[in-house]
């Protein structure tokens, strides 16, 4: 039985009514014995739920005296390290300095204190800040199996990390076989589509597209510069063409051709790289969208440096 379920008891103050309204004739010898035991079922269930309620009292007043008691000797202790750690660095012989981290540049603090801790433990000085450790730490050093010979080869966690931030996929050959096919393996020769000419297409760089989920190229390197150039000259002329001049700013009569002529420009634009062209576009716009109509602030702007 469980002491400590209301509906069974309720069930039992239920049963023990009924059999209290029965009539003095149906009242018989069985009935008392079974009103009798229904009585004691309800006793032992309320004198279990009281001592249950006490022991969980008492349990949560233990609860609450071990962890003051536990508190106290926490603070106890933090205060003695504090205090032995104020004594060792008035004793130090070492004065902080700041390290640039190796990964991401960042500079962090190396105190005395580590400086000392480090030398009494012939350790070399961090070249990572924290945050750096701690990101190093979700990777392990791995083996992975060669698909072209039977050997296995380190997959070390520098390695990975750099895989992870390309974005490149677990690689599948050892440096040796990597090596070998990259001797074997001739390079592809295509045509450029511009001036028709043949370029080679190394090993390397076929693997490098490939893990980049890259074409081929279709042009040699001289014709895919003159190419960028041109897009980016495309981008700087749609650029300024975007922000069309207010025309109602100026008087009636005004000479617009001298201010938005294309004359002035044509022949400082071709002595300009892509990027100029379009730092040149940005500072021939407002912040409002409109034209800039200060003639010598894009003079200045398309002059060749």
């Amino acid at each position: 039985m469980s002491f400590n379920n209301p509906v069974i008891r309720k069930q039992l103050e239920t049963q023990l009514s009924s059999l209290i309204t029965l009539p003095a004739a149906e009242m018989t010898s069985n009935v008392r014995k079974e009103m009798n035991s229904i009585k004691k079922q309800i006793a032992m269930m309320d004198a279990a739920m009281i001592a249950e309620k006490a022991a969980r009292a008492e349990k949560v007043a233990h609860d609450v005296a071990v962890a003051a008691k536990k508190e106290k000797k926490l603070m106890a202790r933090a205060s003695t390290r504090i205090k032995g750690d104020l004594e060792k660095e008035s004793y130090c012989m070492y004065s902080d300095k700041e390290i640039q981290c190796g990964d991401c540049g960042e500079g962090f603090l190396f105190s005395g204190r580590q400086q000392e801790k480090f030398t009494e433990r012939q350790w070399t000085e961090p070249t990572r800040c924290d945050g750096c450790r701690e990101y190093r730490k979700q990777f392990q050093h791995r083996t992975l199996q060669c698909t072209e010979c039977p050997e296995m080869f380190d997959f070390s966690v520098g390695a990975q990390i750099h895989y992870v931030e390309q974005g490149f996929e677990d690689p599948a050959l050892c440096r040796p076989c990597r090596v070998a096919k990259r001797k074997v393996v001739p390079p592809e020769v295509i045509t450029c589509k511009e001036c028709n000419k043949e370029f080679k297409f190394p090993y390397g760089e076929q693997m490098f597209f490939k893990e980049h989920g890259w074409q081929e190229p279709r042009r040699c390197i001289p014709c895919r510069k003159e190419h960028k150039a041109e897009y980016a000259a495309k981008v700087a002329a749609r650029v300024a063409k975007a922000a069309k001049p207010d025309l109602g700013k100026f008087a009636e009569g005004a000479d617009l051709s001298m201010k938005f002529g294309p004359s002035a420009t044509e022949s400082a634009v071709e002595g300009l790289n892509p990027a100029d062209l379009i730092a040149a576009a940005r500072m021939m716009v407002n912040g409002d969208g409109t034209f800039n109509v200060d003639q010598e602030q894009n003079t200045e702007a398309l002059s060749v440096p």
